[in-house]
């Protein structure tokens, strides 16, 4: 049997599936301030103890990453990034907390000037003094090679700091829509690292010992655990279940709207 939850900002549905088929759903209030009661609430309806040892795989969708950027509820972020030639800093400054500095890779993925230790050290400090935990770095070029984005990170290196870089959460050469996604990965980060830790305790308070995936944006899925270096994929999760389900019930022929109505947003596909 497979369970699947969908955790949004105002109620938890539940729905146990097996043989392709709906065998019981439930939804539930959800508690923002304790995620897990909200869990354990929907399973102790959905699926007694017969049935949890019959359960071989969970797949969550959740709409809280979505809902902390469109509440403003966000994390302080502190961008580093590498725009090069050709590319002038006003085209990608969004702040005090964004800084474009010095060293550079080429198309090539050949470091053609080297990163300045004084300067990163300086934008260290900056966040230490400004308490900046979420850490951005992103290189024009870093996917072609990632090494002066992790020696950046490495310089700014701190037990309380998190980072995310470019690198790792795009392969392409959209240097701005790479700013921006490592931007938003880092600004959701301990938003829903919370929400992973909540689920790692329902499922031992559960004795869940199965696969746990997180639904994506793209409605494909990740393995939960590995979803915390990549926060950013998890926003608009809670929207793609829901246009996920409609393909699935519906045989539709032509073009067509789908609208998810939530609590707190409202979503068209």
């Amino acid at each position: 049997m497979i369970l699947g939850i969908d955790v949004g900002g105002t109620h938890t549905d539940a729905v146990l599936i097996e043989n392709f088929l709906i065998k019981k759903k439930v939804k539930v209030k959800t508690d923002n301030a304790n995620i897990m009661s909200s869990l354990l609430a929907a399973v102790q309806e959905i699926a007694p103890d017969e049935y949890i040892n019959n359960i071989n795989r969970v797949v969550l969708s959740t709409t809280i990453s979505t809902n902390a950027i469109v509440s403003g509820k966000t994390d302080r972020v502190g961008m580093v990034m590498q725009n090069g030639p050709g590319l002038s800093p006003r085209e990608l400054n969004s702040g005090k907390d964004f800084f474009c500095v010095s060293g550079y890779i080429n198309h090539r993925g050949i470091s053609v000037q080297t990163v300045n230790e004084e300067e990163i050290k300086d934008i260290g400090e900056y966040f230490r003094q400004e308490n900046i935990h979420s850490i951005g770095v992103a290189g024009k070029f870093s996917c072609r090679n990632p090494q002066q984005e992790i020696s950046i990170a490495q310089m700014l290196q701190d037990e309380q700091r998190n980072f995310s870089l470019g690198h790792r959460l795009s392969g392409a050469l959209n240097f701005p829509r790479r700013v921006a996604t490592t931007y938003l990965n880092a600004a959701v980060h301990s938003i829903y690292q919370g929400f992973v830790r909540q689920v790692q305790q329902f499922l031992r308070e559960t004795q869940m010992n199965v696969p746990v995936y997180i639904l994506k944006a793209d409605g494909g899925t990740i393995l939960i655990d590995e979803s915390l270096l990549y926060s950013a994929q998890t926003i608009h999760s809670g929207p793609a279940a829901s246009i996920m389900g409609v393909l699935a019930t519906t045989d539709i022929k032509e073009d067509a709207v789908a609208l998810d109505i939530g609590g707190t947003t409202t979503d068209i596909s």
